[in-house]
């Protein structure tokens, strides 16, 4: 393989017509997805002869669905193989009722399971399992029985399914097959939901952790059309939908109109604007709409009557939409105000320290004539955010690319702790002549540094694909810190393709963001 200064010099010089053409075909790459092997339950049913193959054809085109499924979506390859040697129907449905894939991959399998079946029926003669395997296709990410009797449920209005959600969320009982089939009725049976109806369902999947997008945006056009909503009440909405990462710009932008509508000496509760704008802020929406609010309501929110923790959220949540002044940063990062938060639980303080990492590097490097305080190390340390499983995978897939991509390992480095409360998933040195230089080279020479943030599924939104707010920052302030930033979205960087794949689309994200420059 051809070693990364050599290429990467000649595409950013003047790369020919043939290479960009090669770079062309492998722009695209499929979706990483972390998954998990199987786990059997106590309570799992045997499965009967019925559900067996009984006949060569049948066993054969059983086979060709399992190669189907494995060539058709994106999966961890060590899933592939639990696939491969599922027997029956109910096995490869508790296989992906198990694993950890992406709930639109788990529908889609299971879609595919669902015509297959109907085209070969003569899998089972018993209709209750047959019954059972039709109900199943249209769960995202069961983890119950599926063999639930759904009679009781079917004739229900809208009310009557969301009395029964508002029982599963006062229970935490996060009963998938169940949800789904609620959420599924109200889709094709309700005209407009109700303002009481649209909060409960919010809230419901924000504390069951457990979301269907179609529904979601029901909801969304429903309240759009709903006029004069109270200042709590929308709060409330925006927090739940936060909470579910989902983005709707129609929606934002309706709830941001109707805040400006309001007659600010008439909003009692400031704490209300603060949690509106976290909401805003959490899911990266930033318009004009959102500065005439902060403009209007900026006098009224102060440390004195918000109290400590909702100032440092105020604080943030500026510094995202970049609006942070001098005096906003300075008053929370002074060591009275950070010794104050630490006498917290941990998870608050944890939440608040990460906070305090960021708007100290906004301070450092985004904020021109800053003279104030900085953070005091010693009170905060320079700690850093949980990874999820899938980002953890894909950084080891990062570094196996760089390994290929680059002259050898003392030309990068991994896990870059910024100080600013995140990681850098990977930095590397290019000289003046475009070159990859060894991280230990002498930073007195004019160096451009690059970084490398791999954003995962969960740090996407849901709806509109769109990097969430805590990204954005990420970006913004290492931007500020002379890094050239490379963002690589968990679409493009599947488990299971190639390594030289990923080194092709890497290099042309490279020549991109150079040639952007030149």
């Amino acid at each position: 393989m051809l070693q990364f200064n050599t290429t990467f010099y000649t595409i950013t010089s003047r790369c020919t017509s043939r290479l960009l053409w090669r770079i062309d075909l492998s722009f695209s790459t499929n979706s990483t997805i972390t998954a998990t092997k199987p786990v059997k339950s106590n309570h799992q049913k045997e499965v009967t002869a019925l559900n067996i193959p009984t006949n060569r054809k049948q066993h054969v085109e059983f086979i060709e669905l399992k190669k189907k499924i494995c060539s058709r979506f994106t999966m961890e390859p060590a899933l592939f193989t639990t696939i491969q040697n599922a027997q029956n129907v109910n096995n490869l449905l508790q296989i992906i009722n198990t694993s950890a894939l992406n709930q639109n991959v788990i529908a889609e399998v299971k879609k595919a399971i669902a015509t297959w079946k109907n085209v070969n029926d003569k899998l089972t003669s018993n209709s209750k399992a047959e019954s059972s395997v039709s109900d199943a296709a249209k769960v995202k990410n069961s983890e119950v029985d599926t063999s639930i009797d759904l009679k009781p449920y079917r004739d229900l209005s809208t009310s009557g399914i969301i009395k029964e959600i508002k029982h599963l969320t006062a229970t935490k009982n996060r009963n998938t097959y169940l949800l789904n089939y609620f959420f599924q009725n109200i889709l094709e049976h309700n005209r407009v939901l109700k303002l009481g109806h649209c909060s409960c369902l919010l809230y419901s999947m924000s504390t069951l952790n457990y979301s269907d997008e179609r529904l979601l945006q029901k909801i969304c056009h429903d309240l759009i059309n709903i006029d004069n909503i109270h200042i709590i009440m929308l709060t409330s909405l925006l927090r739940s939908v936060a909470s579910i990462r989902y983005k709707n710009t129609m929606f934002l932008k309706h709830v941001c109109d109707n805040i400006i509508k309001l007659d600010p000496a008439k909003v009692k509760n400031n704490k209300d604007i603060v949690s509106l704008l976290l909401s805003l802020a959490t899911l990266g929406y930033h318009s004009e709409a959102v500065d005439k609010i902060i403009e209007l309501y900026k006098e009224k929110l102060t440390m004195a009557r918000l109290g400590k923790p909702y100032w440092l959220k105020l604080v943030w949540s500026l510094t995202i939409f970049r609006k942070a002044e001098i005096s906003d940063v300075a008053s929370v990062l002074n060591k009275q105000f950070a010794s104050n938060l630490a006498t917290y639980d941990d998870k608050i303080t944890l939440s608040h320290h990460l906070k305090l990492l960021n708007i100290n590097g906004y301070a450092q490097y985004a904020l021109k004539n800053y003279q104030g305080p900085l953070l005091d190390h010693s009170i905060v340390p320079c700690i850093t955010s949980n990874r999820s499983k899938q980002k953890e995978l894909n950084v080891i897939l990062l570094q196996d690319t760089l390994k290929n991509m680059l002259p050898s390992l003392s030309h990068f480095k991994m896990n870059v702790n910024t100080n600013m409360g995140f990681l850098l998933d990977a930095e590397f040195f290019v000289d003046s002549d475009l070159r990859v230089v060894n991280v230990d080279t002498d930073k007195n020479e004019k160096l451009t540094k690059i970084g490398i943030m791999l954003i995962d599924y969960y740090a996407t939104c849901l709806g509109e694909q769109d990097f969430l707010g805590l990204n954005k920052l990420y970006n913004f302030l290492l931007t500020c810190n002379d890094y050239k930033v490379i963002c690589v979205p968990y679409q493009h960087f599947g488990v299971e393709d190639k390594v030289e794949k990923h080194v092709t689309y890497l290099r042309r994200k490279l020549w991109k963001a150079f040639n952007e420059t030149i």
